[in-house]
């Protein structure tokens, strides 16, 4: 089975037809995107609105809440590991700047917030030793920021003049590359 990317029984190591999919639909309702990750010997899952923790699906066939994490107009994130620390940033579609969260022990816990405006997707990209956030903001007339990790920290490195909904990123031959689309 495969729910909006999650191949159930990949997860499950096993088929996962007793996993109700009232379960899945009742979480996924309202949700506008679901991603997961793993860290350490559990995986998670993160939608708009919660992060469970399908630790237990084998077992139990159903998702627990684990963390609600509150971002105002939430739209798409990333979860990503560098230097030993997991790491989560929200795209956040309005006027407010876009959260930065780190995981410690059990849960995410904020580290900073960056400035963006209508930013609707956000990809992180590792060149060589350096770390790189790039956001696709959304809003006509607006450009999709670049930020580079620097002391702990993600500082404004520079701006892409294009806007859009979707930012991804790729390498071939060892040159990155990185692709906006959505807005014209």
């Amino acid at each position: 089975m495969n729910y909006s990317g999650i191949d159930t029984k990949d997860i499950c190591g096993k088929s996962a037809q007793s996993l109700s999919h009232n379960v899945l639909g009742s979480m996924l309702k309202s949700t506008f995107s679901l991603s997961s990750f793993s860290w350490l010997t559990n995986l998670y899952s993160l939608s708009q609105r919660l992060c469970v923790n399908v630790k237990n699906l084998y077992f139990a066939f159903r998702f627990d809440r684990h963390q609600i994490l509150k971002v105002n107009k939430a739209r798409k994130w990333c979860v990503f590991d560098f230097l030993g620390v997991t790491y989560m940033v929200v795209a956040s579609n309005s006027k407010r700047d876009s959260p930065v969260f780190s995981w410690k022990k059990d849960h995410f816990q904020p580290l900073q917030f960056i400035e963006t405006s209508y930013a609707f997707d956000v990809e992180e990209i590792e060149i060589g030793n350096r770390l790189y956030l790039v956001v696709a903001s959304f809003k006509a007339g607006t450009s999709s920021p670049v930020f580079k990790w620097h002391n702990g920290r993600f500082v404004q490195d520079h701006h892409i003049s294009e806007s859009g909904a979707d930012v991804e990123s790729f390498s071939i031959n060892g040159h990155a590359y990185l692709v906006i689309t959505g807005k014209m």
